[in-house]
């Protein structure tokens, strides 16, 4: 109540100051947070690495192929793709993405990219993408949880250079940084293995 009894103040948190207004709407600023995610199974290890606030993000994703040769003594054949770069959100549709993609997959060289990535209806991220290559790729995800701890993801990219990929799987949250991971990935096959949060 204000001073006078009959007013209610209103305030927001110390911490999230007001910024402009966005589609009409008053937005609170966020500071810059770090997020993480990474698994490392039986045939592969992937993840992120996020610094985001509200409107930029400077990530890094990575997905390294472990082939087991055991004809040939267990020596262990990497293969992987590694992307950084920065995106930018301009509503809750629409963010531009620009960075590099390190890769040594068939048929592949290093590169930059450039590209929007769009929500569209059902919670859905489509990507669309250009290479320097000159090859396109476009792709969709979804991730869905099916309870409290346990979390369905999905993607799929086709991209002109190296052609379709697909991954889905299933993570079990054991604790706020661990997880179990089950997942199916089209060139790398099945694998278990453990999700790590910092």
């Amino acid at each position: 109540m204000g001073a006078d009894g009959k007013t209610v103040a209103i305030r927001l948190p110390a911490d999230t100051p007001p910024s402009s207004a966005k589609d009409g709407i008053l937005q609170a600023e966020v500071p810059f947070q770090l997020e993480n995610f990474a698994s490392l199974q039986n045939q592969m290890a992937m993840g992120f690495l996020t610094l985001t606030d509200t409107r930029d993000e400077f990530f890094s994703t990575w997905d390294i192929g472990i082939d087991h040769n055991i004809a040939e003594g267990h020596n262990h054949v990497y293969t992987y793709e590694v992307d950084a770069g920065w995106k930018h959100n301009f509503n809750k549709s629409l963010t531009t993405v620009v960075g590099w993609r390190f890769a040594n997959e068939e048929g592949t060289t290093d590169r930059a990219f450039a590209g929007v990535e769009l929500w569209i209806p059902g919670g859905f991220r489509s990507s669309w993408q250009v290479d320097g290559m000159g090859d396109l790729r476009v792709g969709l995800a979804k991730s869905y949880h099916l309870m409290k701890r346990l979390e369905w993801f999905s993607a799929v990219h086709y991209d002109t250079g190296t052609q379709w990929a697909w991954t889905t799987g299933l993570d079990y949250e054991l604790s706020g940084h661990f997880s179990l991971v089950a997942q199916y990935h089209s060139g790398e096959g099945m694998g278990l293995g453990l999700g790590f949060r910092f």
